[in-house]
């Protein structure tokens, strides 16, 4: 590896550096038709867009790798983004978002960050029982349990669902991905810790498989 000052490196004029990459980019641009496919198939999240497959599409594509390419960079390309668990922790936004915990409060008509730190509509003390009163508790969780605490101190199966819930009540293409053809509700499905993608026969996804679903298909994200 050669260092910044090499001698092979320090007699390169400037005009032959140009013409250097003025030749590169030309070869680029040639192979483009070429590069772009192959591209998509190695990023995980291309520019502008993220990925969220429903859970059949993307359980269908961890049994047949081949059908990946397909499933990520067609119709499941979506522009919008989603609040992170450090963004709900910390309420701070993201990529032109709002806060979230003032988002979410806007969504139910109360004020979540400028009322009374010791009420209960303070986004603080928000509850398990508030977020999920018409869902059903994801199991591990009670409803005595403060949604900000438990994001802070909880479990990793805590964060996700408590987070996968928020951002897709505020969401609108979270909510469409987490809803079936049938317009069931695939994370209320999720919250007893086993799930089965209809489409899939027995198969069966534990805890670790559901986050590993919600968080490669950017519908929770750690940071």
């Amino acid at each position: 590896m050669r260092s910044e000052s090499s001698p092979i490196q320090a007699t390169v004029e400037p005009q032959a550096q140009a013409e250097t990459c003025l030749t590169s980019r030309r070869r680029l641009i040639k192979l483009g038709g070429v590069a772009a496919p192959v591209a998509l198939t190695l990023t995980s999240r291309p520019v502008m867009a993220w990925h969220c497959n429903t859970t059949s599409a993307w359980g269908s594509a961890q049994i047949n790798p081949n059908q990946s390419t397909t499933a990520r960079n067609t119709k499941n390309q979506l522009v919008n983004e989603t609040w992170t668990i450090a963004n709900w922790k910390d309420n701070t936004t993201r990529a032109g978002l709002g806060l979230p915990w003032v988002t979410l409060g806007q969504a139910f008509g109360i004020a979540v960050q400028t009322g009374n730190p010791s009420g209960a509509n303070y986004y603080k003390n928000l509850t398990a029982g508030w977020l999920f009163a018409s869902v059903g508790l994801p199991t591990g969780l009670v409803s005595t349990d403060k949604l900000w605490d438990k994001i802070c101190n909880g479990s990793q199966w805590q964060k996700y669902m408590i987070v996968a819930r928020m951002n897709t009540i505020l969401v609108p293409n979270v909510k469409s991905c987490l809803t079936s053809s049938t317009y069931e509700d695939q994370l209320k499905l999720m919250a007893t810790g086993t799930y089965s993608p209809s489409n899939l026969g027995g198969v069966v996804w534990n805890q670790t498989m559901i986050m590993q679903y919600l968080e490669q298909n950017w519908i929770v994200r750690a940071a």
